[in-house]
């Protein structure tokens, strides 16, 4: 099994969670107000300082070919974007249990 977890701006998270029903995601989880700072974006803590903040969606997916779909149209989505800040940054982990009982 397979955790994906997306970090995006808020302007890009339905477009994700669309990427995500189109694909057939339908376990995935999402956190609104991500505070940091992503790769070649400004620091967004959601303060007067550093206003804003990004969005996280998470899923856990069984089949490898369905992540590597997943993957492949993000990087389609991020091409388009030219602003770095735009981009969905994605990584993918090894989850060894998951108790769903």
């Amino acid at each position: 099994m397979t955790m994906l977890m997306c970090i995006c701006s808020n302007s890009a998270m339905n477009d994700l969670i669309h990427l995500f029903e189109e694909k057939k995601l339908d376990n995935f989880h999402i956190l609104r107000e991500v505070t940091g700072r992503m790769l070649n974006c400004e620091l967004r803590l959601n303060t007067a300082v550093h206003p804003g903040y990004q969005a996280a969606l998470f899923t856990l997916v069984k089949n490898r070919e369905k992540i590597a779909a997943v993957l492949e149209s993000i990087r389609e989505y991020n091409r388009s974007n030219e602003t770095a800040c735009e981009k969905v940054h994605a990584l993918t982990w090894k989850v060894e249990d998951w108790i769903y009982d």
